[in-house]
């Protein structure tokens, strides 16, 4: 099957130039585009029946008789839908093998008047036996009859469809329609625009462009994998959850499993650790929803959305479990699902209280909540989440800690399976492959564990100038009644020089047996000053820790 080709050519002016455009395509719609765009200007839809007239041209068919249209080979008809009035030179060539003979009908039409953008719609007749029903009012030079050697010679029988009309078949109108809608919002400009928050670190940047990037991925991926190998899990385990507060990220937790009491339990709005890659700096929640792998590789779109820039409203780190400080299941979504989570939090709580059962997954959001996570306290989660780590570590299993008697639910859980989930429960062990029973090993040049000794729960620091930060702003009698900290307790002077002369002494050490240590660092001015004979309280002050 042979086809004719349709060119489109744009003969507005160009205003730069003064001289015809002149831009060509296959396609209609890309002329009617460039026109709205370029030149401005807008496009009559409007459908017009046009058909070949004397000289081979075009006219509307009110100023013919309307021909009858057959399908037989030998009748032409031309469906064009118009522009405004204007001169759109309209180019259409043959594509079959042999060319046509200088006898043949012309085949290229130069529209006069009402300038249309013909499109020839033709195929190939499979029955040359049809009868060849007359044409009222044809044009002399078209035959009704068969005699396509005469008229098209060395070409193959065409069989045009029927012209559209003014009035379309149903299907037709919703096609229009559709292409209609698609070329209005084509021509839309669908780019916002907004200020970007610029980097810090490179002001003609934008910030955290770093966290589109694969590396950027590798790094965190590594990061989290370290962070649940030292709790004895693996990323892939979604079974339990992973409570970890800002306090206890400094410090080891075989030290913590030592040191956890139920009364020393994180409140249940304690902050979580941070995340920093690059310039930008966040939560680690928000980092493990941003960097999950359902939703890689992120778009420049949602790294806006992500640092709060644009017009769209910012989306929130959810936890499909309920315990805000999991780094397990975590999701990344919009904050209306987000809220309208609270309620599943709230039924799985009134189920089990109620002694009812409680489902692993909720029935009103995707991805689902996890009702059975939900249902537990935060002490409990935490008694879990030790209980899987002593258990993946091979150290001894502690007995039944006392339940706490503002304890809301008949049973306490510390331990898997649990027991008020029955047979099926979505709170279990790690398999095989997800459990991580390597311990990290500890020599000279590891980091002192710097522990605030002073607070009612466990609280440790990464480094000594910010657990000594935290003596003067929360400890210290010149604090007192200005400080937010829920738990400040005043301590005297000299058991806080005490304290920070232990702690200087254990991190000289620890810097002798590292790379670190400069002498002209500012550390280690102040370690040196601390070793120095009549250090006092005031020489804490004149540091001006923040």
């Amino acid at each position: 099957m042979s086809r004719i080709a349709t060119i489109y050519t744009c003969d507005r002016i160009d205003p730069k130039s003064g001289e015809i455009c002149g831009l060509s395509s296959k396609r209609k719609s890309n002329i009617e585009r460039h026109i709205a765009r370029k030149h401005k200007e807008s496009i009559d839809r409007t459908f017009v029946n046009f058909v070949v007239g004397n000289q081979g041209a075009l006219q509307e068919v009110s100023t013919i008789p309307r021909a009858v249209v057959s399908p037989v080979p030998g009748t032409a008809t031309a469906t064009a839908t118009a522009f405004s009035p204007r001169n759109l030179q309209i180019s259409v060539s043959s594509t079959h093998e042999e060319e046509p003979q200088s006898n043949s009908p012309i085949l290229t039409h130069a529209a006069i008047n009402t300038t249309p953008v013909a499109h020839y719609e033709s195929t190939t007749s499979a029955d040359s036996d049809v009868p060849q029903p007359q044409i009222s009012g044809a044009p002399s030079h078209i035959s009704t009859t068969s005699s396509h050697s005469s008229q098209f010679p060395n070409s193959p029988r065409y069989s045009h469809n029927p012209a559209l009309g003014s009035a379309l078949p149903p299907w037709d109108q919703r096609k229009n329609t559709r292409r209609k809608h698609l070329l209005e919002n084509s021509e839309r400009d669908g780019l916002p625009e907004y200020n970007v928050k610029r980097s810090k670190k490179w002001p003609l940047q934008q910030r955290a462009v770093e966290w589109l990037t694969h590396a950027g991925k590798l790094q965190f991926d590594g990061h989290l994998a370290t962070l649940l190998s030292q709790w004895g899990i693996k990323p892939a385990h979604k079974g339990t959850c992973v409570l970890l507060p800002a306090d206890w990220v400094a410090l080891d937790p075989l030290k913590l499993a030592q040191l956890f009491k139920a009364e020393e339990c994180p409140r249940t709005w304690a902050d979580g650790p941070p995340y920093q890659y690059s310039d930008h700096s966040t939560s680690l929640t928000r980092a493990i929803a941003w960097f999950a792998d359902s939703a890689w590789p992120r778009s420049g779109v949602e790294l806006d959305n992500f640092l709060g820039s644009g017009p769209y409203r910012r989306k929130q780190g959810s936890h499909t479990c309920h315990h805000h400080l999991c780094l397990v299941h975590l999701i990344l979504e919009d904050t209306d699902m987000n809220e309208d989570r609270k309620c599943c939090h709230l039924r799985a709580k009134f189920l089990r209280q109620e002694n009812l059962p409680v489902p692993m997954h909720c029935d009103r959001h995707e991805p689902a909540c996890l009702m059975q996570h939900a249902a537990l306290t935060t002490l409990e989660a935490f008694l879990i989440q030790f209980f899987v780590f002593r258990k993946a570590k091979g150290l001894d299993l502690l007995a039944s800690p006392p339940r706490p008697r503002w304890h809301p639910y008949s049973t306490f859980e510390y331990q898997l399976p649990l027991t008020f989930c029955g047979t099926e429960s979505a709170v279990i062990n790690p398999a095989g492959q997800d459990i991580c029973s390597k311990q990290a090993m500890r020599d000279d040049k590891s980091k002192p564990e710097l522990q605030c000794h002073f607070c009612s729960g466990i609280k440790a620091y990464k480094s000594v100038i910010a657990l000594w930060s935290h003596f003067v702003h929360q400890h210290a009698r010149s604090s007192e009644g200005s400080s937010w900290y829920r738990d400040q307790r005043v301590v005297s002077e000299d058991l806080l020089l005490q304290e920070i002369c232990r702690t200087a002494k254990e991190w000289r050490l620890y810097w002798k047996h590292s790379d670190g240590g400069k002498r002209r660092d500012p550390t280690m001015l102040k370690l040196i000053q601390v070793e120095e004979d009549g250090f006092a309280w005031k020489d804490v002050l004149d540091w001006q820790l923040r």
